[in-house]
């Protein structure tokens, strides 16, 4: 997994596997976490069904919006067991934007009034979808003053969102939009 200078080679765990991707879904970044993977699936053949492991595999892919990726869902199904955080983690990314957003209409239709913390978890969700960018987008340009703080600035929380799924998918059309707000 390391190699020092000296050509030394540390190899990886499960453990060490897992903390690896996790950072890469912190980081929601998708190229490093591909390459952790080929090295587990070099280093760790069996590490398939480690439910540890799997459940990183599923967070980071999911977090990188790569909800439909077949990956995801291999990893999930291969696990031969699977706990509480693991379905959490596969329902939560793989049912949640679309629920998420139908949630968020039903509020509006009924008169309540969305907060921007609300705002920016669906902008959130929508974003890291990638193929539902413009929506995010259109969703930004359509809130109300009255959605904000009561000063009537925002925290930039549904801009950092916004311009977090759009650095992901390398939208510079959108991120020009933005920057032109």
């Amino acid at each position: 997994m390391y190699s020092g200078e000296e050509g030394s080679r540390i190899e990886g765990t499960c453990l060490t596997f897992v903390v690896t991707l996790e950072a890469c879904s912190h980081l929601t970044d998708l190229d490093k976490g591909k390459q952790i993977q080929e090295k587990i699936i070099r280093a760790l053949p069996d590490a398939d069904g480690n439910m540890a492991v799997g459940t990183a595999l599923v967070d980071m892919y999911s977090k990188s919006g790569c909800v439909t990726n077949t990956h995801t869902h291999r990893f999930f199904d291969a696990m031969k067991e699977k706990n509480v955080v693991s379905w959490t983690c596969a329902r939560l990314f793989m049912d949640l934007p679309c629920k998420s957003l139908n949630f968020f209409s039903a509020w509006k239709r009924y008169g309540m009034t969305p907060k921007e913390e609300h705002y920016t978890c669906v902008i959130d969700l929508l974003g890291r979808n990638g193929r539902r960018l413009e929506e995010a987008w259109d969703l930004v340009e359509g809130m109300e003053e009255n959605h904000l703080p009561s000063d009537g600035c925002s925290t930039g929380a549904i801009w950092a969102a916004l311009l977090g799924a759009c650095q992901l998918y390398e939208n510079q059309k959108l991120i020009i939009n933005i920057v032109l707000v």
